[in-house]
């Protein structure tokens, strides 16, 4: 039997090839229903057009068989990172001619990956950031502020814009860098809210308060952040969350995305995590073996993308460790959510024993105001351990900073990094170094085990 057969058809209807659903009207047996039908769908035409696919499902059950099932999906092998770079055009399911946009990674985690879209796959992007601002809380009429990049093959700030224009909102695409122009436009255009690299904030306020101007006199009322979390594993405020709420009295919400899977997920107005777009991906949670984990246990996200057309995806490992939330949203959506990113699944870090993430680093770093920006770097030991070196950016006159910061980690963090007190300047430095288009907060040169 045809699983859509079931799905009421109140529930189907596809402005961007795929489905486009109210959240809030799946129940529990129609969203695992609907999901079924899309997921059979997606392998199918990745098998059927996709070369790299071809080859990679070639000895697994058929999708179009009538036993193909969840069981027959989860046997299926997980596409990574290397798969993409080594055999990036493999990937490709259409025509080169049908290709509307080349985009690529930022490449701060290696080597930048190109991405293909199709006319409709940008479309699909429109509608996935109309569906997460909504979700968020954006209203048709209001103005939001876009501090994030729109060119250097950046497919985040293109999705960004296009989503407020489908909802019937306004942009103001500035970009990023030059902060005072941004205080400036901030002022003069007051906007309802901002999307941004939540640390941006931070730069922003000072700023604001080196002009003589409150932030929270601006008139912002909500930031919709990327890249950065904002949040501890409890979805509350982290160290950064905290200090943007103290600065601007904002409503805070967290958004995650990734090129690769040309989709966004962000936080409603309770902030308990991302809503998932049942139509538009398929998320799940793996362990280190590759099998799933219970529902709110942490692991890597794998994806399979739902109504792309160039360079579709099943079961991507994303590196990203998160965590899935399935209970009841206040605001009325019975879709799960996506938890805090809680770090990188190739950044974990072994120091005398304990085993952390980079970002629980940050979140001590991030407690200390006089702190203008860092970078973290693991590296290997003349023992063949692991190491950790933060080089710190500090205002003028913060003296006793490095004091200050190896005790605050070590008491929160429970790990003793090696401390080096840089300038601001060079450190931005070392952020950017060879062009990268985002700043690179923590740097990997740990040699591989041999």
């Amino acid at each position: 039997m045809n699983p859509l057969t079931s799905i009421p058809q109140r529930l189907v209807s596809s402005p961007c090839g795929g489905f486009s659903i109210p959240e809030e009207a799946l129940s529990g047996p129609e969203l695992e229903s609907l999901q079924s039908a899309l997921l059979r769908e997606a392998v199918a035409f990745a098998r059927r057009r996709s070369p790299f696919y071809r080859a990679h499902f070639s000895r697994f059950v058929d999708p179009d068989s009538p036993a193909w099932g969840l069981p027959e999906f989860r046997a299926l092998p997980t596409t990574g990172k290397d798969d993409l770079v080594r055999l990036n055009r493999d990937f490709l399911a259409v025509d080169s001619s049908r290709v509307a946009d080349i985009v690529a990674t930022s490449g701060t985690t290696g080597r930048p990956i190109r991405f293909f879209l199709t006319a409709r796959d940008i479309e699909r992007l429109a509608e996935n950031e109309r569906q997460s601002f909504l979700c968020a809380g954006v209203r048709p009429g209001e103005t939001y502020h876009l501090a994030v990049s729109l060119d250097n093959m950046f497919v985040a700030g293109l999705a960004y814009f296009s989503g407020l224009v489908r909802i019937g909102a306004a942009a103001v695409r500035q970009g990023p860098g030059n902060p005072l122009r941004h205080v400036h436009l901030l002022g003069d255009i007051r906007p309802a809210g901002i999307v941004c690299v939540p640390s941006f904030m931070l730069e922003l306020a000072r700023v604001s308060e080196r002009e003589g101007i409150d932030p929270s006199s601006l008139g912002l009322q909500r930031g919709i952040f990327v890249g950065e979390t904002i949040r501890n594993g409890d979805f509350s405020p982290n160290a950064l969350g905290r200090r943007i709420a103290a600065d601007w009295g904002i409503r805070l919400h967290s958004s995650y995305g990734a090129t690769e899977i040309c989709t966004s997920l962000t936080e409603c107005e309770h902030g308990r995590g991302g809503h998932l777009h049942p139509t538009l991906m398929y998320a799940e949670i793996l362990d280190e073996r590759g099998q799933p984990l219970p529902r709110g246990e942490a692991g890597e996200l794998v994806v399979t993308t739902f109504g792309v057309e160039a360079m579709p995806l099943v079961r991507y490992r994303t590196g990203d460790v998160s965590f899935i939330e399935t209970g009841p949203c206040p605001c009325g959506r019975t879709t799960p959510r996506l938890g805090p990113i809680l770090g990188r699944r190739t950044h974990m870090i072994e120091l005398k024993g304990a085993q952390i993430y980079p970002g629980q680093v940050e979140d001590c770093i991030r407690e200390v105001p006089e702190v203008v920006n860092y970078q973290i770097e693991a590296y290997t030991g003349d023992d063949y351990a692991d190491r950790l070196r933060v080089f710190v950016g500090a205002a003028p006159g913060s003296d006793g900073i490095v004091d200050l910061l190896r005790e605050k980690v070590r008491a929160q963090a429970r790990v003793t990094p090696e401390f080096v007190a840089l300038s601001p300047d060079a450190v931005r430095e070392r952020l950017f170094a060879g062009g990268s288009r985002k700043a690179r907060r923590f740097v990997d040169s740990r040699r591989p085990a041999s």
